[in-house]
């Protein structure tokens, strides 16, 4: 898969949103928002499933987001069994977004690497939450979290789908 072929993550289905099978969508930022309603279609991923592409009959904004009217959703009960799913988007088919940028959902499931090539594990997931993000890679060994931050991530290679970095014991130890 190409970095332009990747997923990217737009938001979360937070509930249900009436009786129809209408879900609302919590969004990061506006430009997220305007992906989800400029859509014909959205990938759906339930949490511990693969996602599934799903063709969008109605999408429109709300001040916490994006309520969305999946086909084949046609009631309350099956828009609130897909509560808690990622909604994604092909790169490529994104708008808001120049070749060069990067959205946080292109760092997920890249192998992270050091400079001299050893193989550390693959970004997981992204915490924090404060002005810097934490970069969760699931190593052999548990878990290894690295600051969104010049200082340990050195490169970031979506085509070949690799970030190089410095783990943080290793730069404490060099300083």
């Amino acid at each position: 898969m190409t970095a332009r072929d990747r997923l990217v993550l737009l938001g979360t289905v937070a509930r249900a949103h009436g009786v129809q099978g209408e879900v609302s969508v919590r969004v990061e930022d506006d430009d997220l928002a305007m992906e989800i309603v400029r859509s014909q279609s959205l990938c759906v991923e339930l949490p511990g499933q693969p996602g599934a592409e799903r063709a969008i009959e109605g999408a429109r904004r709300t001040a916490k987001g994006v309520n969305v009217k999946f086909a084949e959703v046609d009631d309350r009960d099956a828009a609130q069994a897909l509560r808690g799913a990622k909604v994604l988007q092909r790169r490529s088919l994104l708008t808001c977004v120049d070749d060069d940028e990067l959205f946080t959902g292109d760092l997920l499931g890249l192998e992270a690497r050091t400079k001299d090539g050893e193989r550390l594990g693959r970004v997981e997931s992204l915490g924090g939450g404060g002005e810097i993000l934490v970069l969760e890679i699931a190593t052999a060994g548990g878990e290894l979290q690295v600051p969104l931050a010049e200082t340990f991530v050195h490169e970031i290679l979506l085509e070949e789908g690799v970030i190089v970095l410095t783990p943080p014991s290793e730069f404490e130890e060099g300083e």
